[in-house]
């Protein structure tokens, strides 16, 4: 027994009860700090970018390869989705690459008012490290719409989506705007 000011508290009674809260405190109090300072787990960036470029030469393969600089800040799984342009009056399709390494050609591509609804491909460029990554874009035409035999410019949206692959949480994906005729997204 105890006495506070002008009460008496008994503390006997109180032990068994304090005890059991005192415990589920501590639990409560450690589950909600582990949760608190856990990492979000494979948290996924996306970051959009258009693109074009205008070809010479009189042919169906363009000469003018689109470029698009891309910076992965931390070690993750990367695809790339390109989308031809909503402004496109043909056909194109397209050949990525990434540091030199082709990825393959998708299917011709629709365009608005073309009567297809496939615009648009998704590459895996797979785990990326960290660095700086020259993504090449290389189109090709084909006759029709506003082809009349030759693919005169092409262009559309690359959008690269990153998802870590360790627990470590990304930093805040920033567009930079382009430089010299090169799109520059990170990730």
């Amino acid at each position: 027994m105890c006495y506070v000011g002008a009460f008496q508290v008994s503390f006997s009674h109180l032990i068994g009860a304090t005890m059991r809260h005192v415990t589920l405190a501590l639990v409560f109090l450690l589950t909600s700090t582990a949760l608190a300072f856990a990492a979000p787990v494979n948290p996924i960036k996306t970051q959009s970018v258009y693109n074009s470029a205008y070809c010479s030469g009189y042919a169906q393969l363009c000469n003018a390869p689109n470029l698009v600089k891309l910076r992965v800040t931390k070690k993750q799984s990367v695809t790339l989705k390109f989308t031809s342009s909503e402004t496109g009056c043909s056909s194109v399709r397209v050949k990525p690459s990434i540091n030199g390494r082709a990825l393959g050609w998708s299917a011709f591509l629709g365009y608005a008012g073309s009567g297809t609804s496939l615009n648009s491909r998704i590459y895996k460029l797979g785990v990326l490290p960290a660095g700086t990554f020259l993504i090449s874009t290389v189109a090709e035409g084909t006759y029709g719409g506003c082809n009349i035999g030759y693919l005169g410019s092409w262009g559309g949206t690359f959008t690269f989506t990153g998802k870590q692959t360790t627990a470590n949480p990304t930093r805040k994906s920033v567009l930079v705007p382009a430089v010299a005729g090169m799109a520059k997204v990170r990730l």
